[in-house]
C-alpha cells in the first residue's frame, strides 16, 4: 500500500524529463533489490497530456504491487511539480528520491512528509493528516483558518487512498481537530475545555 512516504516538489523540468528520471528510478530500484519494476501510466484513457491543472499519474510495480505513486502536474513547458509516494516495499526512501532530483534538476520547492516513528495507540496518522498539521502550524488562528486547507487536504486524501472519504467535509473537521489535538498535547478525542 502506498502509504509510507510522501514529498511535494516544483522543479524547473519539463514532465518529460521527469517520466525519463522514473524510469531510471526504476532501473536503479531493480539493480538494489533484484526486483523487476515497470512505470506504468495510471490514466484510464491512456492519454499522454493531462487537462489544465491536472497531473499525469503513474505507478512503478513490482510483482503486481504499486510500490511508487507518481503525479506529474506542468506548471509551464519547463517546469513542472512532482509528487511522490512510496511503500515500505520500494528499496529507496522519499529522501533518496527527491535527493536525486535535487542533484538532476533545479529546484524550485520541496515539502517532504516521512511518517514518523509512531508509538500512540492506533494507526499512525495518513500523510495527509501530517501535511495538514505542517500547515496548521503556520497558521496565525488555525481554528479560524483551518477551511482554507481543505482542498489541499482533499487532493492529498484522494492521491493517497484513492478515492475521497464518505463525507469529506466531516472527515477534514475530524483530521483539523485530531491534528490541533496533536499540536495542543492533547489526546485526540478528549478536548480539554
Amino acid at each position: 500500500m502506498i502509504t509510507k512516504e510522501f514529498a511535494r516538489i516544483r522543479l524547473h523540468a519539463a514532465p518529460e524529463a521527469i517520466l525519463a528520471w522514473l524510469d531510471g528510478t526504476a532501473n536503479a530500484a531493480a539493480t538494489m533489490s533484484k526486483r523487476n519494476y515497470r512505470l506504468v501510466p495510471l490514466e484510464p484513457d491512456g492519454r499522454d497530456e493531462a487537462p489544465a491543472g491536472e497531473p499525469l499519474r503513474y505507478g512503478l510495480f513490482a510483482a503486481g504491487e504499486m510500490v511508487l505513486a507518481a503525479a506529474v502536474w506542468r506548471a509551464s513547458a519547463a517546469s513542472a511539480e512532482v509528487e511522490l509516494r512510496c511503500s515500505a516495499a520500494f528499496p529507496l526512501s522519499i529522501y533518496e528520491l527527491t535527493d536525486d532530483l535535487q542533484e538532476r534538476f533545479p529546484v524550485r520547492s520541496t515539502e517532504v512528509l516521512a511518517a514518523p516513528q509512531h508509538t500512540d495507540a492506533g494507526a499512525p496518522p495518513l500523510a495527509c493528516n501530517l501535511w495538514l498539521e505542517e500547515e496548521l502550524r503556520r497558521l496565525p488562528d488555525p481554528e479560524r483558518q483551518a477551511h482554507g486547507l481543505y482542498e489541499g487536504w482533499l487532493e492529498r486524501y484522494i492521491a493517497l487512498r484513492g478515492a475521497a472519504p464518505a463525507e469529506p467535509r466531516r472527515s477534514f473537521r475530524s483530521a483539523v481537530r485530531s491534528r490541533l489535538d496533536h499540536i495542543r498535547g492533547e489526546p485526540s478525542g478528549r478536548r480539554q475545555g
